[in-house]
């Protein structure tokens, strides 16, 4: 079996020749393997890319969930700090009903220490004179 089943003058390559055509198959080859590492290192970077979009996604729906978690404690706060005023104005409004009561209470007893100092004759006067004014009548 012959190694070349071509006749010699169908392939009238020298050895040069033949060694530039190897030459420039590899170089060809080698280029090739340069593209394919180069579309291999992009596709590595996208690939990273993707990776660092999605820490970055994370990290950032971590920061809005920490942000949220501190509007809702900051809203929490809100919410009692302004429960503790209405409490305050409540224990406010019920000093100033025992004040007026006490006034009141007071006003009551001047009022009861004056009776008791007047004679007779003028409590009952002094007691029915609101009547007397209110019906127009004269004592």
């Amino acid at each position: 079996m012959q190694d070349n089943p071509l006749p010699k003058s169908q392939f009238p390559l020298s050895a040069d020749a033949l060694k530039g055509v190897t030459d420039n198959w590899n170089s060809v080859t080698d280029n090739w393997n340069s593209v394919t590492d180069n579309w291999n290192s992009v596709t590595d970077n996208w690939n990273f890319s993707d990776r660092q979009l999605e820490f970055m996604t994370d990290n950032w729906n971590s920061v809005t969930d920490s942000w949220n978690s501190v509007t809702d404690s900051w809203n929490s706060v809100t919410d009692n700090w302004n429960s503790v005023t209405d409490n305050w104005n409540s224990v406010t409004d019920n000093w100033n009903s025992v004040t007026d009561n006490w006034n009141f209470s007071d006003r009551q007893l001047e009022f009861s220490d004056r009776q008791l100092k007047m004679p007779l004759k003028d409590v009952a006067i002094n007691n029915l004179l609101p009547v007397c004014q209110g019906t127009r009548t004269k004592l």
